[in-house]
């Protein structure tokens, strides 16, 4: 897999054999974010047209680019301080105890991989994570998720995603 900056296209590293790409920022990019060259950070994210959702450290939204809004079908004023689950229309965080909260949150990739980022200041690779929406009518989705901490909020980049579709399964009866 070839790590590559979205920003400025340099090749931050590669692993292994396989033809994958995956996004991220370089060292030198990150520090020229909004407080070195003044860009805005919604401008910085918007140039980007890979979906990218900026996070607070409690897992709520500040920030998300226009690929990320298309994605989700939703204006970033809709979605702004809302917490991850909501925002990705979980079918968990519709529970009463919310997002964050329920016995499936403690599994949830997303959270898990977004919160470790806070913590140690680690960026993830291309991490599989599975989204169960709470509308009936989006089917299960598997993602590839990066993270990577700038300052005071982690970007999580959806490198990857797929609808999943589930086929019944086949019974054999006995004549």
């Amino acid at each position: 897999m070839k790590r590559v900056c979205a920003w400025c296209t340099t090749v931050i590293a590669e692993e292994g054999d396989d033809e994958m790409v995956t996004h991220t920022i370089c060292d030198s990019c990150k520090d020229n974010i909004e407080f070195q060259s003044g860009v805005a950070l919604q401008r910085y994210i918007d140039s980007l047209h890979i979906p990218i959702f900026v996070m607070n450290c409690a897992g709520q939204l500040t920030a998300a680019n226009t690929a990320a809004c298309e994605l989700l079908n939703k204006s970033l004023e809709t979605i702004y301080d809302q917490l991850g689950g909501d925002v990705f229309e979980c079918a968990y965080a519709r529970r009463p105890e919310g997002c964050g909260q329920t016995v499936h949150c403690s599994g949830c990739a997303i959270r898990r991989t977004v919160m470790d980022t806070f913590t140690t200041g680690e960026s993830h690779y291309r991490v599989p994570a599975h989204l169960t929406r709470s509308s009936e009518s989006n089917a299960p989705i598997d993602l590839w998720i990066t993270t990577e901490k700038i300052g005071n909020s982690v970007l999580l980049t959806l490198d990857a995603f797929a609808h999943r579709t589930y086929r019944a399964p086949c019974i054999a009866q006995a004549s």
